[in-house]
């Protein structure tokens, strides 16, 4: 259990930060350098924006996305066909349980 609950908090913690860094930080590296390149101005505020931003869709974001996954799978299980193969069936429900870890 705590393994992954763990595991649960540094996948999401993770992504925020490749967020942070890949995308927001180069957002305003652009705003600086480029767009704006004779303005002088804090950005302290686009800063902490940038990074809550971030946090969000690191941590709600990326969990919406897993339910999300876990439910289409959910939804394609409860609508399989009696005629499929017990192959295709057995795959669907090791998908179900593979979305059932605490790290998606």
């Amino acid at each position: 259990m705590l393994l992954q609950t763990l595991k649960f908090y540094l996948a999401r913690i993770a992504v925020s930060l490749i967020l942070i860094f890949g995308l927001g930080f180069s957002f305003l590296f652009f705003l600086h350098e480029v767009a704006l390149p004779a303005v002088l101005f804090d950005d302290v505020a686009i800063q902490l924006t940038i990074i809550i931003v971030c946090i969000f869709f690191g941590f709600i974001g990326y969990g919406m996305v897993g339910e999300q996954r876990f439910f289409n799978s959910l939804h394609f299980l409860e609508n399989i066909s009696p005629q499929s193969s017990p192959d295709n069936i057995k795959s669907q429900h090791e998908n179900l349980l593979n979305f059932t870890y605490s790290s998606y």
